[in-house]
């Protein structure tokens, strides 16, 4: 099941906040240093608006943190979420080519068989 689109942003704005509250850095001070408003800033924090990745370089920057910091979680959701399953037999392999389906009915598979091998049938 896709996930909302909050479930994805959340985390990226909680670190900013995380990040922010720890070095005792003010709103005000924040968006001096971006250029983004107070208002804006509180939404990316709550998961309220999806914040382009220069956005996010800019809050990196003014939090004096490493970029990868901020982005490095959304890469590793959709990762997850893009997951596929192997199961490998002694003579072939297959592999789904429909990731997050392991519930559906109808999935399609790439099948495998090594060379020079005879095999049963996939089935």
């Amino acid at each position: 099941m896709p996930r909302k689109k909050d479930e994805i942003l959340v985390p990226v704005g909680k670190k900013i906040k995380k990040v922010r509250t720890e070095k005792k850095i003010a709103y005000e001070h924040l968006a001096n240093e971006t250029g983004l408003s107070i208002d804006y800033l509180k939404k990316i924090e709550t998961g309220k608006v999806t914040p382009p990745v220069g956005t996010l370089l800019q809050i990196a920057r003014a939090l004096r943190i490493d970029s990868g910091f901020l982005l490095k979680e959304r890469t590793s959701t959709l990762k997850d979420r893009i997951k596929a399953y192997t199961k490998r037999t002694d003579n072939y392999a297959y592999t789904t080519l429909t990731p997050g389906a392991e519930n559906k009915h109808l999935k399609a598979f790439r099948v495998t068989v090594e060379a020079m091998r005879d095999h049963e049938g996939v089935g």
